[in-house]
């Protein structure tokens, strides 16, 4: 079933501008032309760059740094506590832009609706509290999903994301690739924007 969704999904990114006529007249919202913001969820904090590519189409990069808390098992037993960097690169089609206009609802900063792909990569090292107790292992993640965004206020913004996730780790000792399990992902983000 994954080896269906990508291409449904970057099927869905090569259609043409959505429009609606709304008092016989046709109303196009674009996106907006570039978004820059800081957001965080429990995992870390992130550095947001969306650009527009056309009407409905953005690419959105990130950088950002992940946490994780641990208690190591072998004794002595220690608690490490952990930061790794990830970069994200994320193609999104926000589909309902002209429709939420039509409704009169605010579609500032791409307040819509979206289905994308994203690619993370997280490299083999890792700052830990601990250097003895985590190895690092390079791991790529690929998601398709699909998610809402929000303005709340002038600057915040709320982002929920749902998706299917799988991961690849590369080993650290040699170049074997291990394919990690399908999962279902749910994410949740607020945001500051510059």
């Amino acid at each position: 079933m994954f080896k269906y969704l990508i291409p449904l999904f970057l099927c869905l990114f090569t259609f043409p501008g959505t429009r609606v006529l709304a008092q016989n007249q046709e109303v196009a919202v674009p996106v907006a032309n570039s978004l820059h913001s800081l957001q965080t969820d429990l995992n870390g904090l992130f550095y947001v760059h969306e650009r527009g590519l056309n009407e409905e189409l953005t690419l959105r990069i990130e950088a950002g740094i992940k946490q994780a808390f641990r208690t190591r098992t072998i004794i002595p037993v220690i608690n490490v506590y952990s930061l790794r960097p990830v970069v994200t690169i994320e193609p999104r089609y926000y589909y309902n832009l002209a429709k939420r206009a039509a409704k009169e609802k605010n579609t500032d900063n791409n307040s819509g609706n979206f289905v994308g792909f994203a690619a993370s990569y997280e490299p083999d090292f890792v700052f830990n509290s601990d250097d003895n107790s985590v190895r690092g292992r390079s791991v790529l993640t690929l998601m398709p999903h699909w998610g809402i965004r929000r303005q709340l206020g002038r600057h915040f913004d709320f982002e929920f994301t749902a998706g299917l996730k799988r991961s690849y780790t590369k080993t650290g000792g040699s170049n074997q690739i291990v394919r990690g399990n399908r999962c279902v992902d749910l994410g949740v983000r607020f945001g500051y924007r510059f």
